[in-house]
């Protein structure tokens, strides 16, 4: 669309074949943003590992290996059948569940090296040309140790079209506890072929918490916290006899999941109220929590209201009695719109929770 001073006008653009392979490749080399919905350091292309030549190779945020399956056309034909499109990825992560910091970094120097030398039609504006590790943290912003590097090994398989078959595949070996991901990648030009649009989509996906390390602390989201919290706090601050949202919140909102505790007299502090952002795991949620068997009768005695905001009596006993659950894609989809979403509901389960508590 191009703005008139009018009306938008429209123009069509036809989508375009992408040939040779090496074009695509070179497209996902020069612009990682393509290839995933998250920051990717790429660290190898064409390497020659044991099991094969790995199209493209990378470190998402916490140093996990991601490898990338390259094909024009649709996923699953030509020279990669259904079959070789899944196994060969899987191939090089069994080659690189080997590798150590050492092996990535002398990867990772020999593809600096031959993007230095020009054999690739990019211009090694991604290449900062340090060590592995000094690079990631200038990616990054993140210091990671040597034992850290190589947690875990990601396979993806981009292609212009992703056939079903491929999808249902994927999605069989992500439930089988492989970390497999799809995505299309098309280029598109204008009538007069003067302009040139690339659009990806992730087909198949997963949480990042999936391939989160273990040994890595779960993110925490003050600063969506509160921004949510902002917004809600004017609609129930009478009912909680708060002065600031920094008094409901004894320890702090630089948590997972911060609770508010209430400082009315007559509220139970056995109850609390639960606000977790969590856009790696692609979710926001609110709850209701009830420590111990008082208050349960209460909230269910009101559940026509709840519902009436969206809100669900679970049946739980203690944790999430009260819930609603918001999918998202990631931080950056949380809109103002949808934020005042969120905080509307937040306040209503919390002035709904001191209704059925400090009721005369």
């Amino acid at each position: 669309m191009s703005e008139t001073e009018s009306v938008p006008d429209a123009a069509e653009y036809e989508q375009t074949s992408i040939h040779p392979e090496e074009t695509l490749e070179d497209w996902l080399h020069q612009n990682p943003e393509l290839l995933l919905n998250e920051q990717i350091l790429v660290i190898s292309r064409q390497a020659r590992l044991e099991t094969g030549v790995a199209d493209l190779i990378g470190l998402d945020c916490w140093g996990n290996v991601v490898i990338f399956e390259v094909k024009i056309g649709r996923s699953g034909s030509g020279s990669a059948s259904e079959e070789t499109i899944l196994s060969q990825p899987q191939n090089y992560a069994q080659s690189l569940s080997h590798f150590g910091y050492d092996d990535l970094n002398e990867l990772y120097q020999e593809y600096v090296e031959r993007v230095n030398s020009g054999e690739w039609d990019v211009d090694g504006s991604n290449v900062v040309g340090g060590t592995l590790q000094s690079d990631f943290e200038a990616v990054f912003g993140e210091t990671l140790d040597e034992d850290q590097f190589g947690s875990t090994e990601r396979m993806v398989v981009i292609a212009e079209e992703i056939t079903r078959r491929t999808e249902m595949n994927v999605r069989y070996l992500l439930d089988e506890g492989l970390d497999f991901q799809c995505v299309e990648l098309q280029a598109f030009h204008s009538a007069e072929g003067h302009n040139r649009i690339v659009a990806s989509s992730t087909i198949v996906d997963y949480p990042p918490g999936r391939v989160r390390p273990k040994d890595r602390p779960s993110p925490t989201y003050p600063v969506l916290t509160n921004d949510i919290l902002e917004r809600a706090f004017p609609r129930f601050q009478s009912v909680t006899n708060a002065a600031s949202v920094s008094d409901l919140f004894p320890d702090g909102i630089d948590d997972r999941e911060p609770e508010l505790v209430s400082q009315n007299e007559n509220h139970p502090t056995s109850i609390t109220y639960r606000l977790a952002p969590k856009p790696d795991d692609g979710t926001v949620v609110i709850a209701i929590d009830v420590q111990g068997e008082t208050g349960i009768s209460e909230l269910q005695g009101m559940q026509t209201e709840f519902e009436a905001h969206g809100l669900e009596i679970t049946g739980n006993q203690t944790y999430r009695v009260v819930t609603r659950k918001w999918n998202i894609d990631d931080a950056e989809s949380l809109d103002d719109a949808l934020l005042d979403d969120i905080a509307d509901a937040y306040a209503a389960m919390v002035r709904m929770g001191h209704e059925a508590f400090t009721a005369a």
